[in-house]
């Protein structure tokens, strides 16, 4: 059997994700409330004309500090969780495809109806996920980010000095954050779908005619991410995410 693979990659980039979301942005938040080129100033001022300014400091802060970290908090959460449901499923087909073991009949009998067990309750389990979170929040959470990545790095190149430049700050960041969902999330729920369909091509090539492990596994179906009603997450995937960000940034930035 080989050896396990290898998360520090995606531990790291996650724990910089949090970071990232924690310390620069809140920061970044806090300085422009308090240099008043908030999003909230110019209302808020409107609003509470009589009195000092140190209400409409408190005020603003308030508002916006509460309304970014749960934002955060819920960004947070789906990367999280979303990476933890796609790596569990790829380790377990990892380590299915690279089972090794002597060919000798009983032995290979027992281990092969194992392992059918195992991917069967795989399949439960990735049905039960899907049905009660990635075909809700997969297809918005991959528009929505992919169109966010879009607008980011339109700003990012455009409103350099039509902006300032604490609220510049926001989009670079903001588009690192976007990022990372597509650089990090869709590779790693492709590698769920790969990995099964090659355990069921290389099974049912292993088993031999007519016994009861070749009937069950020509009757199982591929495990994957689904992305609601649109189909499943594949290798496909990644490269028409790539070449909507490429035509769809030029366009914008070709026509404003």
């Amino acid at each position: 059997m080989e050896s396990p693979r290898n998360f520090n990659i995606l531990t790291k980039a996650m724990k910089y994700f949090l970071w990232l979301s924690k310390y620069p942005m809140q920061v970044i938040i806090m300085t422009m409330v308090l240099f008043g080129v908030d999003l909230l100033d110019l209302p808020i001022r409107t609003i509470i004309s009589i009195g000092p300014n140190i209400f409409s400091f408190l005020i603003r802060s308030i508002l916006i500090i509460t309304f970014i970290n749960e934002l955060l908090k819920s960004i947070n959460a789906f990367f999280i969780l979303g990476l933890t449901v796609v790596c569990s499923a790829s380790e377990v087909l990892h380590v299915l495809n690279s089972l090794n073991y002597k060919r000798t009949i009983w032995i290979e009998r027992n281990l092969q109806t194992r392992e059918i067990q195992l991917y069967r309750q795989l399949s439960v389990w990735m049905g039960f996920t899907n049905k009660n979170f990635c075909y809700f929040a997969v297809p918005p959470l991959l528009f929505f980010g992919v169109s966010f990545i879009i607008l980011g790095l339109y700003g990012t190149v455009r409103m350099r000095d039509r902006m300032p430049f604490l609220l510049y700050l926001l989009l670079p960041i903001s588009s690192l954050m976007a990022s990372s969902f597509v650089v990090f999330m869709i590779p790693e729920a492709a590698k769920v779908y790969e990995g099964s369909n090659l355990y069921l091509c290389k099974t049912g090539k292993d088993l031999g005619r007519g016994t009861w492990e070749k009937k069950v596994v020509r009757a199982l179906r591929p495990v994957a991410v689904q992305i609601g009603p649109f189909g499943l997450v594949r290798n496909n995937l990644m490269k028409i995410v790539i070449s909507v960000l490429t035509e769809h940034t030029s366009n914008l930035l070709i026509t404003f």
